[in-house]
């Protein structure tokens, strides 16, 4: 018996079915992938190509230039100064801030400023300027400078006497790290910068600086831009308000080269109003405080004295027994004074007693009693009486 062969192809097996129905065949890739790159080659002709050589060779022919002559520049001048006008990325201040005007110290009584002129032989504010302000060129010619730092620092101090916000130059933040910073601060012309300069100036040198240099530059340059701005707006511009407030970051240099040399040169009610405002708000510690107000009460008194007094003693510190002796003495030396004391040292003198009327002997409270009764206010005087009598301990019996 014959067997009849199909006709039809035979199928397969059904492994070899699978695998060729895992995969998806693209057919015609190649061709169309070759028809793509033919086209992409063929945008960009030969004189296109030959056009961007010729740009790509100038332009190397340039960076090659540059580089040359950024290398002879740092042979003639220090590294440090290379990236003269480079800035980074610091807060910025706002433009918009409105000046700061205490309410105080706008509204001065004529009597209490007639009281106040007792007190103080007068300030020659016309010469504050004089302190520091050398010419730049005088400056120049005494510091034995390189003339390229010269220049820059020139340029520098240009830049600071127009500036309102954004990055300072790097240049200028180098300062507080060289060795003859005085000289080369000179050369920008301190006194001629802008309220927002010399906040962020204070910001640096605060932060850079040791207690001693941070002293002469507070004394040298923040405190005369504060007493010029004072004395001309008979109020203070919130930049430099903000620039003591930084200040307080060293706080033996913010005593030594603000609040004692105002005290010395017998400032104003005005200018110690708006000075002692920042003792209230920024904290201290109670060692600087404390030999502030050790210092205040030995020295020769004026009004200025008890503002100062009055807001150091409104911070509540636990004061140690030496500094409130010599604040005792301070204020029983006034007892045979035949002149008119003005309402800030009776202001002064009760907040003395509000805030350590328990840490007084009774030897001490008697002699204050007696003085609250020869210097006699006729509001004040009673509440000093009464914080007195009422203690219930003193330090003998603690």
């Amino acid at each position: 018996m014959k067997i009849r062969k199909s006709s039809s192809k035979r199928l397969p097996p059904l492994q070899a079915q699978l695998e060729r129905d895992t995969y998806v065949t693209m057919k015609n890739k190649t061709k169309n992938q070759e028809s793509d790159s033919d086209l992409e080659e063929n945008v960009i002709d030969a004189v296109t190509s030959k056009r961007i050589m010729k740009a790509v060779k100038k332009q190397q022919e340039e960076i090659f230039d540059e580089e040359n002559k950024s290398s002879k520049d740092k042979m003639e001048m220090p590294a440090v100064f290379e990236s003269t006008m480079a800035v980074d990325s610091d807060n910025e201040v706002d433009d918009e801030w409105s000046d700061y005007e205490d309410e105080n110290a706008n509204t001065i009584d004529p009597q209490e400023e007639q009281i106040f002129n007792q007190f103080v032989s007068g300030i020659q504010a016309d010469q504050l300027v004089d302190r520091i302000n050398l010419p730049q060129t005088e400056a120049a010619k005494n510091s034995n400078l390189h003339p390229k730092i010269v220049q820059v620092y020139s340029k520098v101090g240009l830049l600071l006497s127009r500036y309102k916000s954004g990055k300072l130059p790097k240049a200028f933040k180098v300062i507080p790290s060289l060795k003859n910073w005085e000289s080369v601060l000179a050369l920008t012309n301190p006194m001629e910068w802008t309220p927002h300069a010399v906040y962020e100036a204070t910001r640096i040198f605060a932060s850079n600086l040791n207690a001693r240099m941070s002293q002469v530059f507070y004394f040298n340059i923040l405190l005369e831009h504060v007493r010029i701005n004072i004395k001309e707006t008979s109020k203070l511009n919130v930049h430099l308000y903000n620039a003591l407030k930084k200040s307080v970051y060293k706080p033996a240099a913010f005593f030594k080269g603000i609040i004692l040399p105002l005290v010395e040169d017998q400032c104003t009610l005005r200018e110690a109003t708006i000075v002692g405002s920042v003792i209230t708000k920024v904290s201290i510690p109670v060692l600087h405080s404390s030999a502030a107000l050790l210092k205040l009460a030995e020295m020769d008194y004026s009004p200025a004295c008890s503002i100062f007094i009055k807001c150091l003693l409104d911070k509540k510190y636990a004061m140690p027994f030496q500094v409130i002796d010599s604040l005792v003495y301070h204020f029983a030396r006034f007892a045979n004074d035949s002149r008119e004391l003005p309402v800030l040292w009776h202001q002064a003198f009760l907040v003395f007693c509000q805030r350590y009327k328990d840490d007084l002997t009774d030897e001490q409270k008697e002699v204050l009693l007696s003085l609250a009764g020869k210097k006699e206010h006729y509001l004040i005087s009673k509440e000093i009486k009464r914080e007195l009598t009422q203690s219930a301990t003193s330090r003998m019996q603690q």
